[in-house]
């Protein structure tokens, strides 16, 4: 079974061309039309000069502003896939600059329980998110002519990465591509690769009908009693469309929506050949159900034996259960939330593709570890110059400014409890003689103390190093540490709780998960550096340990 697709259309390419129908997959009530979008966008890959595609990076970066300026399709998590490297790049590049020139659209990217992520197809390995904008950057060049030099997709076991890229959206798909599959030429190169993308342009622009899936419609089921009902719903002026899906699992009735004919109002299920394909009792009778249920199916069940011992009963009540979904639909519709996104592990067993395999959403529950960050706010000293802060008769002061600040931020990193001080005595640099005095001082008040890579972290009395498990965020404006200021023994704490929802993560997904948390839409180097020896802290504190390039929660 597949369970991170919430539409068919999302996994039927991979499910038809790499794993040869194999996957088990379930249709949803809108089935009849595709989540998979071509967007074609007018413009040229610069391959002479830089190799990218500006076109479609601009196409990417005006859907994530629409998006994240939309008050409900920003409830959806993006992720953009990239072709190839140096199009990531200027997509990120595109990404930054729009976020700091639209504070407000920062501010929304934060507050997302997930992250948006941009990468290549190299590296997008285990990610997913609710939406994926590909943008191909192969194509076309400024004189029409293209090349079918794909980068990494014409290497041996390019189709891999394919099959991986186009399998990471749970609702929507969008491709934005200068090229079309018209273009490429099959012939011209013996890549798997090449012809996958080809396979999947053909795809995203026509439909299901290029994988040679059988179209549903108003055919009629070959045999058995649900060829029966079908025919004598029909008879009562309702359009039935048979065997609904794309894998061997199928719905085996769905009564199409007269006011939407592009959604089904009722899936009825019945205990013919769908229901003996099923392996054991429980995918039959509960794991259907539970994920067709999470899909949004309104579901009726109609028993062989029951039809075959009073038919006309076993009609009328199947057709109230068609007017009962015709009078509930539309009256609640809202987005599917993160908390319905996700099969729990306990309710559904993971048993299929490891490559496919799905992986908690990084969240913070109701029992979460964080708390605000509270500022100490010293009084300002009225000081008259540099040696004010030298001066003997001062330096009581200096002490209890030192303990004021611990006592409140602890732990707090040596850098931030200087500024913090010194901010109070109107200093705003370290010198030499400052930095001396500061230093003395410091040792003389006999803090608890950690170091961590040379850095001096400092703790109140009331907190013991050892035992703390907490982490703290900053809500109030201007009190937001800088990511240098945060203790590694924080981010550790907050690393140990994302994934004990994800349980494992990329390395660098988990750099952006934990940088997101405390605040940073984007990860500078700064960040990256600081979240990397909260990580490092982590393994050696024994919350997780690192293996084959994930973080994985123990």
């Amino acid at each position: 079974w597949h369970y991170r697709s919430k539409h068919e259309s999302l996994i039927a390419f991979s499910n038809s061309k790499y794993y040869e129908n194999k996957l088990l997959t379930f249709p949803s009530p809108d089935d009849i039309a595709t989540k998979v979008n071509y967007i074609p966008v007018a413009g040229y890959y610069d391959r002479g000069k830089t190799r990218q595609n500006a076109f479609e990076a601009k196409a990417v970066i005006d859907e994530i502003k629409h998006r994240l300026s939309d008050p409900v399709l920003s409830k959806r998590s993006i992720g953009v896939v990239t072709f190839s490297s140096v199009q990531q790049i200027l997509i990120q590049n595109m990404f930054d600059e729009l976020l700091r020139t639209n504070p407000q659209l920062e501010t929304v990217a934060i507050d997302s329980p997930e992250p948006i992520f941009i990468k290549n197809l190299e590296n997008v390995q285990g990610d997913e998110r609710d939406v994926i904008l590909f943008s191909v950057g192969y194509g076309p060049n400024k004189e029409g002519k293209v090349s079918l030099n794909f980068g990494p997709l014409n290497r041996e076991g390019g189709w891999r990465r394919l099959n991986v890229a186009v399998s990471r959206a749970r609702y929507e798909m969008k491709v934005y591509s200068t090229l079309r599959a018209d273009q490429i030429d099959i012939t011209r190169s013996a890549s798997e690769g090449v012809a996958g993308v080809k396979a999947f342009l053909e795809y995203a622009e026509k439909g299901r009908s290029t994988l040679g899936i059988k179209k549903i419609g108003a055919e009629i089921i070959e045999s058995g009693f649900e060829k029966l009902v079908a025919e004598e719903i029909t008879k009562h002026g309702y359009e039935v469309h048979t065997n609904i899906g794309c894998s061997g699992y199928r719905i085996d009735i769905g009564i199409v929506n007269k006011e939407k004919p592009a959604e089904y109002i009722l899936g009825i299920l019945c205990d013919g050949n769908n229901y003996n394909a099923a392996k054991t009792a429980r995918d039959r009778e509960i794991t259907q159900h539970e994920v067709l249920k999470l899909l949004g199916w309104t579901l009726h069940k109609i028993w062989s034996t029951d039809w075959w011992e009073n038919g006309e009963r076993v009609m009328n009540n199947t057709l109230e259960a068609i007017k009962n979904a015709e009078l509930n639909t539309g009256k609640v519709v809202e987005e599917p939330q993160a908390e319905v996104i996700h099969m729990k592990p306990a309710t559904v067993p993971m048993t299929f593709n490891s490559s496919l395999q799905t992986e908690e959403m990084p969240a913070v529950d109701d029992n979460s570890i964080r708390t605000e960050y509270k500022v100490c706010n010293l009084e300002i000293v009225m000081s008259t110059s540099l040696d004010d802060f030298l001066q003997y008769k001062n330096f009581k002061k200096i002490k209890e400014q030192i303990e004021a600040v611990v006592e409140t931020e602890a732990p707090i990193v040596k850098n931030l409890l200087a500024r913090r001080v010194l901010g109070a005595w109107g200093i705003s640099k370290l010198g030499v003689r400052i930095n001396a005095q500061f230093e003395q001082l410091l040792n003389e008040v006999n803090l608890n103390k950690t170091v961590t890579d040379g850095n001096a972290v400092f703790w109140a009395v009331n907190l013991r190093p050892d035992e703390y498990t907490g982490y703290r965020v900053s809500t109030a404006n201007g009190q937001k540490r800088d990511a240098e200021d945060i203790p590694p023994e924080e981010i550790a704490n907050a690393v140990k709780e994302i994934l004990s929802h994800q349980i494992s993560l990329p390395k660098d997904e988990l750099v952006r998960d934990a940088s997101r948390l405390f605040g940073f839409a984007r990860s500078g180097t700064n960040v990256e550096m600081a979240m990397k020896k909260g990580i490092n802290k982590a393994i050696a504190n024994g919350y997780v340990l690192e293996k084959n390039g994930r973080v994985v929660f123990i």
